[in-house]
């Protein structure tokens, strides 16, 4: 393995994460997927190639109205493909794409400042993925050597365009959306139990809304039928009749006849009182806030809670979908496809969906595409003699008609058809598809998001599709990614190397920048990095909540708050914090660190490495590239990495899309040094009970379900 440098400009930054991917700039005007657009500089001039550096050196950007930074991509290539590339010096001219993984490639900023606002941008673009990902311990701020990069001119060789590898780019873009897809879909997928029971939910709320909307808000003999019907369906009593005689009509007019007879069960009850509730006007009343409304849905959100953790994951050992050299090779193990469905699958993966014609927003191209595999099911069901008397011919003609304004009554189950049909009439947004799929009544979303994941591309997957992964545990996404790099490339998951001496002080790792100023650490020890790099924001709200405690116990504090700034900044809550403190001759006028400071501020050291120890005793292990159990700090404010990427917390606010940005709003405006501090919060408490509360009153409550978790974690409860 060899590493190379990248010089780039942030503006790149997304383009990079959409596909995970750097190619020559030629290729992006030509290719059929993701952003058509790069930003040439100077140090990669080629129009053919992109110049690989043997060495991170500085470079400047010119003055723009665009957020426009100097950024290096770090890449680990293997031997034989470095071997294989034009060479001028020690530069190496790449003509192919080089396809990045957090294992292999990492992302260097020269400033603080200019990484955050790259992924503050990258939060606004729906097709970066996975940028939180790398952000862990990919996404860096170094301090580059003296040195600048040469301007080539035009010393470099000519290097022709390589078309082969465009195209390449092309099926590999499917192929990672193919495989994404089928993965993510499985994740999505339920079971009848739970999918009859939201069903049955929504419906309520359907006829509650109406009702709600109706001018005497009362319901209408159909509507007060349909919901006894499905109250009923819900209660003990009605799968204790079903018990015993098997039968649903039979069981609703028992239900009825106990009704004539008086008979009063809780859940009518309940139906009496939501009805009632609906009545209620106040002078903001709305869906979101009567309370009859916020009971079913509060139902529907336990019902979706319960489903996200019952999912399960496919095995990668003995994977169910396999891929090689860019054709979808077998699929084992579906309740889709089997025997000529299976084929039939195969050659619409292999020899349609690939096409560049079917790319992107589905409703644009869903006639072409249905004419392209009905064509393609007559040619493979004739191979069999199977083509006049089968169900495909029905079934996908049908659709075509559909699609162009016709009826379409059709059994929906879980099978190839109803994928297909799903994904081409509601697949231009995956939740839409899935919402579509549940009130079908079907399962198994394997299949449909294959389809969905192909046409689209992995570059065009918007990423609260892609985030369902982190749903995993680290250890599993780790083997989905080796493995699929393996059945996409044909090789092994490239994995950066350790490296020590004078090679790891190339590059070295700057301090947090602390009310913006920026302080260097220069070091030639890597390992007295620390793991998790906090933010800007994340040091000095860190800071600010501890030296607010120390003041109230010390007042006298306060006088040298600037050298608690400076040393906690360089150290955080550390036993080196104390010793600057201690060995600092200016502070406290002279006399030294009091004895009441040095007391507090090792308390809080040893209360941090007791917690330290918990957590490893807890997990055995410490969290790896990958692992979605970031350690919290035990503060709401400061835990923005932890709750972004904890499984647990992303579960039960993953419902809502933008969740993740409400977050990021929410403590940036409780610091007072960001930009988008809020007045609002100015002067308001900041302890985590605070906190917690306000944050579950956000935006009329909608993240109350996460209530028990942020109780739990903050409060100790």
């Amino acid at each position: 393995m060899k590493r190379y440098y990248i010089p780039t400009s942030s503006l790149n930054f997304n383009n990079i994460l959409s596909s995970e991917s750097i190619s020559p700039y030629a290729f992006y005007e030509r290719r059929t997927f993701g952003y058509h657009r790069w930003t040439k500089t100077p140090e990669n001039p080629n129009d053919n190639a992109t110049v690989l550096y043997p060495a991170l050196k500085n470079f400047i950007r010119p003055t723009s109205d665009l957020e426009d930074h100097p950024m290096v991509i770090e890449v680990w290539l293997p031997d034989k493909e470095v071997d294989a590339m034009t060479a001028h010096g020690e530069l190496r001219l790449c003509d192919h794409t080089i396809y990045l993984t957090p294992f292999s490639s990492k992302f260097i900023f020269f400033k603080q400042a200019d990484k955050d606002i790259a992924l503050s941008l990258s939060a606004s673009s729906i097709e970066t993925k996975y940028a939180d990902l790398y952000s862990r311990s990919r996404i860096i701020v170094a301090q580059p050597s003296d040195q600048e990069y040469e301007n080539l001119g035009n010393l470099l060789p000519d290097v022709p365009l390589n078309n082969n590898a465009i195209t390449f780019d092309t099926a590999i873009n499917k192929m990672k959306g193919l495989l994404f897809g089928f993965y993510i879909g499985h994740l999505l997928s339920t079971d009848d139990v739970s999918i009859r029971k939201i069903n049955k939910y929504r419906k309520v709320r359907d006829i509650f809304a109406a009702i709600l909307s109706s001018i005497d808000r009362e319901p209408t003999p159909v509507q007060m039928e349909t919901l006894r019907e499905i109250f009923s369906s819900i209660s003990p009593l009605y799968h204790d009749f079903m018990d015993e005689v098997k039968d649903k009509n039979i069981v609703l007019r028992l239900i009825n006849i106990l009704r004539k007879r008086l008979y009063s069960s809780p859940l009518d009850n309940n139906l009496e009182d939501l009805l009632n509730g609906l009545k209620k006007k106040n002078h903001n009343d709305t869906d979101h806030t009567n309370p009859s409304m916020e009971w079913i849905n509060d139902k529907i959100t336990s019902v979706n809670k319960e489903m996200r953790q019952k999912a399960t994951v496919l095995s990668v050992e003995n994977p169910q979908i396999i891929v090689g050299q860019c054709k979808l090779i077998d699929v084992k193990d579906t309740i889709y496809v089997n025997g000529v469905d299976k084929q039939l699958f195969i050659s619409w993966v292999n020899d349609i969906f690939t096409s560049s014609n079917y790319n992107g927003k589905i409703s644009t191209f869903n006639a072409d595409l249905s004419d392209e595999i009905t064509r393609k099911a007559k040619e493979v069901f004739s191979n069999v003699g199977q083509w006049d008397e089968s169900k495909a011919k029905v079934i996908l003609n049908n659709l075509r008609r559909h699609i162009r304004g016709s009826e379409f009554e059709y059994s929906w189950s879980n099978d190839l058809y109803s994928a297909i049909a799903a994904v081409l009439t509601n697949g231009d947004d995956w939740q839409k598809l899935l919402l579509f799929m549940q009130g079908k009544g079907m399962t198994d979303y394997s299949i449909p998001f294959a389809i969905y994941g192909e046409l689209n591309g992995f570059a065009g997957l918007p990423r609260d599709f892609t985030d369902n992964m982190f749903l995993c545990n680290g250890k599993y996404l780790e083997s989905v990614y080796e493995e699929f790099y393996g059945e996409l490339f044909d090789k092994k998951l490239p994995r950066e190397e350790k490296v020590c001496g004078k090679e790891a002080s190339n590059a070295i790792v700057k301090s947090h920048v602390l009310s913006g100023n920026e302080k260097n650490i220069q070091t030639s020890d890597t390992s007295q990095i620390q793991e998790n790099e906090k933010s800007s924001m994340q040091q000095n709200m860190e800071f600010e909540v501890f030296f607010e405690e120390l003041t109230k116990k010390l007042k006298s504090a306060q006088t040298d708050k600037k050298l608690y700034e400076q040393y906690f900044n360089q150290f955080g809550m550390t036993e080196q914090f104390l010793d600057a403190l201690i060995e600092d001759k200016n502070i406290n006028k002279g006399k030294g660190i009091h004895a009441g400071a040095r007391k507090f501020i090792e308390s809080k050291i040893k209360s941090k490495d007791k917690e330290k120890k918990l957590r490893i005793s807890k997990n055995s292990k410490q969290a790896e590239l990958f692992d979605n159990i970031v350690p919290s700090s035990g503060v709401f404010l400061l835990d923005f990495e932890f709750l972004s990427t904890n499984s647990e917390f992303r579960s039960i606010v993953g419902i809502i899309p933008e969740w993740q940005s409400d977050l990021k709003w929410f403590i940036e405006s409780h610091n007072p040094n960001h930009k988008d501090y809020s007045k609002y919060y100015a002067q308001k408490p900041t302890d985590n009970g605070t906190i917690v509360d306000q944050f579950l009153r956000l935006k009329k409550g909608r993240y109350a379900n996460a209530k028990d978790f942020l109780v739990k974690v903050y409060l100790n409860k």
